[in-house]
């Protein structure tokens, strides 16, 4: 009878072994896969530019100080005398591009077309601000400046400004004296 109950523990282990084999048959790819339970999606973009040149620190924000303009003389010449200032640009690598236009673009003075508007923060009123190439021929505002040569290393573009009263502010002697305050912003455009 020995022979059989070999048989019977062979048939038990073969059934046990065949039981464990396919148990893991059957959740072992189970429990290998991810059930994914949220999704989602990254989209990347971006530009690739040549910038022959970089912005030297301190021309990012460029405070141009009229200081103190005469309402008698705004009356009486209807505006300023143009105030020089400069956009200085560093590292500047001519093989590029070699030349730079500046577009200027701000809140237009409604009484005074291209020129900027001053902010309501502003004490002074019946004033607008016009911009100039240095050559003194106007600048209008979101149309890019006369061509100025990139230098090797640092250029220095340099424009004009100057303050000028509506017309009818200065027809009707209404201009405000006080302080004002007017913002333009800048881009370079490289040829």
């Amino acid at each position: 009878m020995r022979p059989i109950m070999r048989n019977n523990n062979q048939i038990k282990r073969t059934k046990y072994l065949l039981s464990i084999g396919l148990y893991l048959l059957v959740s072992g790819p189970m429990s290998a896969s991810v059930i994914p339970t949220n999704m989602g999606s990254y989209s990347f973009r971006g530009m690739v530019i040549a910038t022959p040149c970089q912005i030297a620190p301190g021309s990012e924000k460029v405070p141009v100080d009229f200081q103190q303009i005469s309402v008698k003389d705004l009356y009486k010449e209807g505006k300023s005398k143009p105030l020089i200032f400069s956009i200085h640009l560093t590292n500047c690598n001519t093989t590029i591009f070699k030349s730079v236009t500046v577009t200027f673009n701000g809140i237009e003075n409604k009484n005074l077309p291209d020129h900027l508007a001053i902010s309501d923060q502003s004490e002074a009123s019946g004033i607008g601000i016009g911009l100039l190439n240095l050559n003194e021929t106007p600048i209008e505002l979101n149309t890019p400046s006369l061509a100025q040569n990139l230098a090797t290393n640092n250029t220095e573009i340099q424009f004009k400004a100057y303050v000028e009263a509506e017309p009818e502010a200065r027809i009707n002697q209404t201009i405000t004296y006080g302080n004002f305050y007017s913002t333009a912003y800048y881009t370079l455009n490289y040829q």
